[in-house]
């Protein structure tokens, strides 16, 4: 995928090229507008571009992904939130380490991870509410959170791995993360972290930042 300059009446196209075996032709340019999308919006979702073009074959154009704005290339220019949340999240955790860092270089920066409360399970335990389903979505946050803040210089608070063991499922030997020593609940209202579970968040901070002054 390459970023280079092209406007055609100042909307934003995507370029790509397929090789066309049924006939056996040279493969040809395909334009496809990815969205319509205006110059003016191009400036807000990625400061510091003015004109995106992105070159590629079949496997970036449009067509075959599902229509306008699901192609690789248009993905990359404007993200599906709703499908794709865990992208537009890491575009957000990006902007906001790399704001940190540029008004405060020298500073620490402690990211924690985000808690299982089912304890490996997947099972909220709500009538109506399909855990599993976002359970994937969950373990992709984490996994940015870790990526994007390493490579920013945080330090990460493991707050994923210190919870397993003490939700839904704190009272069951028979799940992988059963604390013998401590099988106490730190939830309450399913998610919430209830003062057993504030106080080990706090901890979990104080013992990142302790380890490194």
């Amino acid at each position: 995928m390459v970023i280079s300059p092209l406007t055609v009446e100042g909307e934003v196209h995507g370029v790509s090229q397929r090789d066309r075996h049924e006939s056996g032709q040279k493969a040809e340019s395909r334009v496809g507008i990815s969205g319509g999308t205006r110059q003016g919006n191009v400036t807000k979702r990625a400061e510091g571009f003015k004109r995106y073009v992105g070159l590629g074959d079949s496997i970036s154009i449009d067509e075959y992904a599902g229509g306008p704005g699901w192609g690789a290339i248009s993905l990359f220019y404007r993200n599906k939130d709703k499908i794709y949340p865990e992208f537009n999240f890491r575009l957000d955790l990006t902007k906001i380490l790399r704001t940190l860092r540029e008004h405060y270089p020298n500073c620490t920066i402690i990211l924690g991870t985000i808690y299982d409360p089912t304890d490996g399970v997947g099972d909220l335990g709500i009538p109506d509410v399909d855990a599993q389903e976002g359970y994937a979505l969950f373990h992709a946050f984490n996994r940015a959170i870790l990526d994007i803040g390493k490579s920013h210089g945080a330090h990460i608070a493991d707050i994923y791995s210190h919870f397993l063991g003490h939700g839904s499922h704190h009272g069951d030997p028979k799940n992988p993360h059963y604390c013998a020593e401590d099988p106490s609940h730190w939830f309450v209202q399913e998610i919430e972290p209830n003062s057993r579970g504030a106080h080990e968040i706090r901890r979990l901070f104080w013992d990142v930042l302790m380890s490194v002054l």
